[in-house]
């Protein structure tokens, strides 16, 4: 393990480490405890390839921001010459090649603990990726240089399980930090819009958020949709974007859903959205800790999920919040939405789960890793 150099804990400077800010969960979080450690009299500096993505306009004046400008591949150099001229003490990497990159040049990074965050199911295998030479590679260095990372932080207990039994991964070099809703934002946001009556003219609004991307699996959930529409009148509006929109497009006009199902595309602040809909989905076949679903039981929206790896059924506690269903079925999955809209969980029982999860408690986690 790195050893930290004999500093008072406000002198130590703490770096994360990611492609760029995207619209992805794993963005989102490293903004926001970046944001609070700053906060809090810490010196952080945010590492990005490409200055990018919608992300960039929450971080924080106070937190440092350093862009690469290369590929992850050709930015070793320059990450090593960043980390060691800004004298960082431990540094939070997220997302597979950001992790695979900063684990590469460990052994020279002597004096900076090196912490790599698993943010999703580390076994899954999509298909007809773009860079499909990248992501093998990607698959056959993390079980060879995890073990090697000083910390891992596991977004749910699914993933640290994985990383122990299939990484070789000390069990004891792995905590469970849970991705933080940001209550104060979302509250801002939904306040005084939510429904209070029930208008029986109004067709019932189903949403879902996440990358169009396979993982999402919203073919499924299109299908399940064109059930649930022999049965009842109701809209779907899927919130994001990515490789997969004109195949799911195309699937919406096969199906002849044109008129039920809306894309208006990535929504940086879904809330208002996801508050004011009968029914949250999320039809994944694999995650690592949803946070869109957890974003929805704090707007006290009722949640159907699949009972993918990891991080439903933590999240709706084993399906006494929220029906869980079997990855890739389609009429289960429109019998769960058609029962929550016609049984839904109660708004404040979905609220106060959703409370056990802020990012003040996130934040004080990831500094004691940061600084132990």
């Amino acid at each position: 393990m790195a050893k930290l150099s004999k500093k008072s804990n406000l002198d130590r400077k703490i770096a994360f480490f990611l492609n760029n800010l995207n619209g992805g969960g794993a963005e989102r979080v490293a903004v926001t405890i970046a944001n609070i450690l700053a906060s809090q009299g810490y010196s952080v500096t945010l590492i990005l390839n490409k200055k990018s993505g919608p992300y960039l306009s929450d971080v924080s004046k106070t937190v440092k921001l350093v862009e690469l400008g290369n590929r992850m591949r050709y930015s070793l150099p320059l990450l090593y010459k960043t980390i060691k001229t800004n004298q960082i003490d431990a540094i939070f990497s997220f997302l597979d090649q950001p992790n695979i990159a900063i684990l590469l040049i460990k052994p020279l990074l002597r004096n900076t603990k090196v912490i790599v965050t698993e943010c999703n199911n580390p076994l899954y295998n999509p298909k007809n990726i773009k860079y499909e030479f990248i992501w093998r590679l990607i698959r056959l260095l993390k079980p060879l240089l995890y073990p090697f990372a000083d910390h891992i932080i596991s977004k749910s207990k699914d993933v640290k399980y994985i990383l122990n039994k299939k990484f070789s991964c000390s069990i004891d070099n792995i905590t469970v930090i849970n991705n933080p809703v940001d209550f104060i934002k979302i509250n801002q946001v939904i306040s005084g819009t939510k429904k209070t009556q029930v208008d029986p003219n109004r067709i019932p609004q189903i949403v879902a958020v996440g990358r169009l991307h396979e993982q999402k699996d919203f073919p499924t959930l299109f299908h399940a949709v064109s059930l649930l529409v022999k049965k009842i009148r109701i809209k779907l509006l899927v919130l994001g974007d990515g490789q997969e929109r004109e195949n799911l497009l195309e699937l919406r006009n096969k199906l002849e859903l044109m008129d039920v199902i809306e894309m208006p595309g990535f929504v940086s602040n879904p809330y208002q959205i996801i508050s004011n809909s009968d029914c949250f989905v999320l039809s994944s076949k694999w995650e690592g800790w949803p946070n869109s679903l957890l974003e929805s039981l704090a707007c006290g929206t009722p949640a159907v999920s699949t009972d993918c790896i990891s991080g439903p059924r933590e999240i709706l506690k084993n399906g006494k919040l929220g029906f869980l269903v079997k990855v890739g079925d389609a009429e289960n999955l429109s019998e769960a939405i058609y029962n929550t809209l016609n049984d839904p969980v109660a708004s404040d029982m979905l609220i106060q789960r959703a409370k056990e999860f802020t990012p003040e408690k996130a934040a004080a986690m990831y500094l004691n890793i940061a600084l132990s």
